[in-house]
């Protein structure tokens, strides 16, 4: 708005505009009078008289009433305004200058919003102060842009790296059913030949028949490590299938593999009703069948009691299975998921270490939580938290041809 009657307060604005081109100034009535030639360009401002609530909304201080009365008192006081229609702001704050009476201005600088382009705004760098201002805007404006670029940068490297992990993942897994394969056929050869050999002698001494034991133990001990690290290769690699899983029937099937073994140690499992739920069949099957295997190897003097129960707690089924074993230290509960893990050696009780390492990586799987509650000598309650539904997942991709089994019963 030009004030032809008073040429020396239209100065005084061009003054202003050199180093404020963000700048407004309103009337008693909160009516804007000018605008810098900046925020002129935000604004769309065509010199006329508009109230200023009309284009800026005040962000800071918050619930301020718009009147001249209240804005002269905050004279000296930081403001912000949200420029409406756009995401950019204005910081400054009020002054009532003596050479433009009866007026206030407003005098600051424009907060760019990092996802406001300034053509969005119509502003070019030339719209900006030369002072330290413009240094800080421009700054800012090329560190954003740095900063673009090196994350745009750390996306790509990141997508190399997700690729070349999933090829070394493929390599890994074609290996290691290529080595299962491989060492399987040379332990069978010692483990026939060794039967051979005992044979072909009418009678062993205590000395060679010791020897030939300590053979045919290792190599059973390396064909169960085999057998189990390829069951945990498998269940990371295939797929996991969901479907409904009869849970209580799946663990009256896995009670009928363990018939000999609960005989041999005049054991027995008592199965209270159990639910159904959305899982991998035959995933879930090697869970169970793990943990129950694992009570009857760690059983103590005792005849073998298993039991198994489910309950509903809000959005889970928390199975519990309950055995009157030997029990776990409490100082090694958490380290009895992890690979390779034994607490006993192998004389006394076999297993590779392996086989509660596969339960938590199945119940994972599942999107659920696995834990063990325990006093040594009391016996042990393992404790499986599954959802009650399932969150939907992006398919797993198709694995390295197996010719693993699906189900297997590894020691745990």
């Amino acid at each position: 708005m030009t004030h032809p009657d008073q040429p020396e307060i239209q100065a005084n604005f061009a003054f202003i505009d050199r180093f404020s081109p963000f700048f407004f100034c309103i009337d008693q009535f909160c009516t804007i009078v000018e605008v810098g030639r900046s925020l002129r360009k935000i604004l769309n401002w065509q010199e006329d008289a508009t109230p200023f609530s009309e284009l800026l909304r005040i962000r800071f201080p918050y619930k301020l009433d718009l009147n001249y009365e209240v804005l002269f008192k905050t004279q000296g006081t930081v403001m912000v305004f949200d420029i409406k229609g756009k995401r950019s702001q204005l910081k400054g704050e009020f002054v009532a200058l003596s050479n433009i009476p009866g007026k206030l201005t407003f005098i600051g600088s424009l907060l760019l919003n990092p996802n406001e382009q300034m053509q969005d705004l119509k502003l070019s760098l030339a719209d900006f102060p030369s002072n330290d201002n413009s240094s800080n805007l421009l700054f800012s404006l090329m560190a954003q842009q740095s900063t673009l670029e090196e994350v745009t940068g750390l996306t790509r490297a990141l997508q190399r790296q997700s690729q070349e992990l999933l090829e070394v993942n493929q390599e890994l897994m074609q290996y290691t059913h290529a080595v299962s394969h491989d060492l399987k056929t040379p332990l069978r050869s010692i483990t026939s030949f060794m039967q051979l050999l005992r044979r072909s002698f009418d009678q062993l001494t205590p000395v060679q028949e010791e020897y030939v034991g300590f053979i045919m133990q290792g190599a059973s001990r390396m064909e169960q490590l085999i057998n189990d690290l390829s069951v945990h290769s498998g269940i990371r690699d295939r797929p996991v299938r969901m479907e409904e899983v009869d849970t209580e029937a799946l663990i009256h099937e896995v009670a009928k593999g363990l018939v000999s073994q609960l005989n041999e140690f005049n054991g027995q499992i008592e199965i209270t009703p159990l639910p159904v739920v959305m899982g991998d069949k035959n995933r879930l099957y090697q869970l169970f069948s793990n943990l129950l295997q694992n009570s009857l190897k760690y059983r103590s003097e005792k005849a073998p009691l298993l039991q198994v129960e489910a309950l509903k707690e809000d959005d889970h089924w928390v199975f519990r299975f309950t055995d009157n074993g030997i029990g776990i230290d409490k100082a090694f509960q958490s380290k009895i998921f992890k690979p390779f893990t034994r607490l006993h050696n192998y004389s006394s009780i076999e297993g590779s270490g392996l086989g509660l390492a596969i339960c938590q990586k199945i119940v994972e799987q599942h999107f659920g939580e696995i834990s063990v509650d325990s006093d040594l000598g009391k016996g042990a309650t393992f404790i499986v938290r599954l959802p009650v539904s399932i969150p939907e997942t992006t398919p797993a991709p198709a694995p390295a041809p197996s010719t693993l089994p699906e189900r297997q019963h590894p020691s745990a």
